[in-house]
């Protein structure tokens, strides 16, 4: 049962695995079940949903199928009139035309009206003798599908069983059910849940890796201007962080920092191990060269405020890059929607001309 819940929902240490990979070790037990019982909720949510659209189907084809039809030996022979004043019946039919041991066969839609009714005739009734035998049965069918409700104004509508020149004529009743295109719409939407499970934990990853490379640049520089200023690798660290409070932050980048500046203050963990297992977790490069360059002067004694200076000079150069590359995908996007409506001004501007052709 655990299994297939997994399978469904969602694995359980593929969670955990993406979960570590965002804020580092920790117990995620509760924003996995969290996560599930949302995928779980679709699941029911489909359920439902798909439970009320075949009651719908169902009762839609019992009330179509209770339409007063007079069945013979397998055969329509009759439909009865609707009792309400100015309603009108739809009643799916298939007719069998045969003549001279040939058959021909269509479905017809007959509207069955309270009363009879006066629908126009098509003028070209008239059938050619040198015609063949299916041009004939169309024609027959065409007449009896427009003058079908012409009979009387009895209580019911008599289906002939046969035409002129001795075609004969079956009639059956034609049903097209909702049900299958319904339970295929369904499965359809229950193998997108089960495809795009993981997404919500993708789109969490796409926003953090997109925090860190839009607010890096602004956090070196702030870096810089105090190492300039003469303060320490940590104390420099924490200035930045200082005012920023984890319960209002929504920046993925600076609450890492801000775990990461806690992490010092009370475990005296060394802020280059912190920022190389951030650096590590993200994959981003741009941290990973900050966390290197960090560790080397620290290491090596390197020359920390030129070097990060090179790096944000990079970075704001990339990050303008960024913005170039969304922009012009912008403008892509935009193209779609202008074609649509240029073809609907051409539209507008030449249907008067054709109407008057």
């Amino acid at each position: 049962m655990i299994k297939i819940r997994d399978h469904l929902f969602g694995d359980r240490k593929r969670f955990e695995q993406h979960y570590r990979k965002l804020y580092g070790k920790s117990d995620y037990t509760q924003i996995i079940d969290q996560t599930q019982n949302k995928i779980g909720k679709r699941y029911i949510l489909l359920v439902i949903f798909s439970l009320i659209l075949a009651v719908m189907v169902i009762a839609e084809e019992h009330i179509q199928s209770d339409r007063g039809i007079v069945i013979k030996d397998g055969q329509m022979i009759a439909i009865k009139r609707p009792e309400r004043e100015n309603d009108t019946v739809k009643v799916q039919t298939k007719v069998t035309a045969g003549l001279d041991d040939e058959t021909w066969s269509q479905k017809l839609v007959l509207l069955i009206r309270s009363e009879a009714h006066e629908d126009e005739v098509l003028s070209d009734m008239e059938t050619d003798e040198t015609e063949g035998n299916i041009s004939r049965l169309k024609m027959e069918v065409r007449k009896l599908s427009q003058l079908i409700n012409k009979s009387d104004s009895g209580e019911a509508v008599w289906l002939p069983e046969e035409g002129i020149d001795g075609i004969s004529l079956k009639w059956e009743e034609s049903h097209t059910s909702n049900l299958p295109l319904a339970l295929i719409g369904a499965a359809f939407v229950f193998y997108m849940i089960y495809k795009n499970r993981y997404n919500l934990i993708k789109k969490q990853e796409k926003e953090a890796r997109e925090s860190i490379i839009r607010e890096l640049p602004d956090f070196i520089n702030q870096f810089v201007l105090l190492l300039n200023a003469g303060m320490v690798l940590s104390a420099a660290f924490s200035k930045v962080l200082e005012g920023r409070d984890s319960e209002v932050v929504k920046s993925y980048f600076y609450l890492q920092l801000l775990k990461i500046n806690r992490n010092m203050q009370e475990t005296n963990s060394p802020l280059t191990e912190e920022l190389k297992d951030f650096a590590k977790r993200s994959g981003v490069k741009e941290l990973m060269r900050l966390s290197n360059i960090i560790s080397d002067n620290v290491d090596k004694g390197a020359d920390l405020v030129e070097k990060l200076q090179g790096e944000s000079a990079f970075l704001w150069f990339t990050k303008k890059k960024l913005a170039e590359e969304k922009g012009r995908l912008a403008e892509t996007k935009m193209t779609f929607p202008l074609m649509l409506l240029l073809l609907v001004l051409i539209m507008v501007t030449i249907t008067p001309a054709l109407m008057q052709m």
